[in-house]
């Protein structure tokens, strides 16, 4: 007689909970928003951790929509009212110079934004008239994320999602592959000087933002070639195009996918700025240039004597949009590389002082 079997109901083990579940505010403690269901909520990924925030993976009012959360969680060792106005401080500020960088908020001849009244500031009240975009505002509308949404009060900023590798990893890449040919009996006359040709055409690329940048009246803070990417999409895309296959930031960037290791093309876009500052200074645009070229030389050795093509390009650009300086007969770029020579004696004596 056969022996009878019984077959067990089988149940779907629960997900695992977010471990970062405790720190993340509303709305994405949510259950439908930290794991994955029928209504297509993709967990927050952990993509990097710095001493202030930490950057998640995730989407933003809709499915198809990849967004970067940054969180500032809050500070249990310094006392609530100071951590929560530097907290607000510091997510205001950094919004604000996104907004202003893409081109959301057109100043006002009366200093109203876009879209606000104009009113108030002129003799008798009057209101102003809003300037009109001329052709080359907006250069870098594409060269910044994009503000999605904020809270100060909870600690978040939601910008779009930037696809595409670091300018870090696509460089290491593309002049990787290059060495490898040569190694393997590939060389060909002139193999070598193509491949400087392409990083020395995206240097020139880097210069030039950094300039409009600048010309914009921002500093960046803390410009090194993994707070630059490399735009590949054109800012569309399915979801799985854009955020699949996203891992450490070593490898694949802060934001976006791994270089194809085949040539450097793609938008350059400025990420991260929680450094950032309003600021028109010589002084401070040639600082921000100063931690630029070192961030280059410790990170890219191969590749320092190529440098000179961002200075050469950001001298140009800011010649372009910054005039000339008023009783000189100096563009805005050239007084900026005279204080950069400046800030690089300063910095060699403070290397031999220690």
């Amino acid at each position: 007689m056969p022996e009878s079997t019984t077959t067990l109901p089988t149940t779907t083990p629960p997900s695992p909970p977010n471990p970062y579940h405790h720190i993340l505010p509303p709305p994405f403690n949510n259950p439908s928003s930290t794991t994955s269901s029928e209504q297509h909520h993709p967990p927050l990924d952990l993509i990097a951790q710095g001493a202030e925030s930490l950057l998640f993976r995730t989407v933003f009012l809709s499915p198809l929509q990849p967004a970067a959360l940054k969180i500032r969680p809050r500070k249990t060792w310094r006392h609530p009212t100071l951590d929560k106005r530097l907290t607000r401080a510091r997510i205001l500020a950094e919004a604000r110079v996104l907004v202003k960088l893409s081109g959301e908020g057109i100043a006002s001849t009366s200093g109203a934004g876009k879209g606000g009244k104009a009113g108030g500031g002129g003799k008798g009240g009057g209101g102003g008239k809003v300037k009109e975009p001329k052709p080359d505002d907006g250069k870098l509308r594409n060269a910044v994320p994009r503000v999605l949404g904020l809270d100060w009060e909870a600690g978040w900023l939601v910008t779009e999602w930037i696809s595409g590798p670091m300018v870090k990893s696509a460089i290491f890449d593309f002049t990787g592959i290059g060495r490898r040919n040569r190694q393997g009996g590939a060389e060909e006359e002139g193999f070598k000087g193509r491949i400087e040709d392409g990083v020395k055409e995206l240097l020139g690329r880097i210069g030039t933002v950094v300039g409009r940048l600048h010309a914009a009246g921002v500093v960046h803070g803390d410009l090194t070639t993994s707070n630059l990417m490399l735009r590949r999409d054109g800012g569309s895309g399915d979801y799985e195009d854009k955020v699949d296959a996203v891992a450490g930031t070593e490898e694949k960037g802060e934001q976006g996918q791994s270089s194809d290791g085949e040539d450097l093309r793609g938008e350059v876009v400025l990420i991260d700025f929680g450094l950032a500052l309003q600021s028109t200074a010589d002084e401070d645009r040639a600082v921000d240039l100063y931690v630029l070229e070192r961030a280059f030389g410790s990170t890219h050795p191969r590749e320092e004597h190529l440098f000179p093509e961002v200075i050469t390009a950001y001298q140009r650009t800011m010649n372009e949009l910054g005039g000339s300086v008023k009783g000189a007969k100096l563009g805005a770029g050239d007084v900026v590389v005279r204080r950069l020579e400046d800030v690089r004696m300063r910095g060699r004596k403070k290397s031999m002082i220690g």
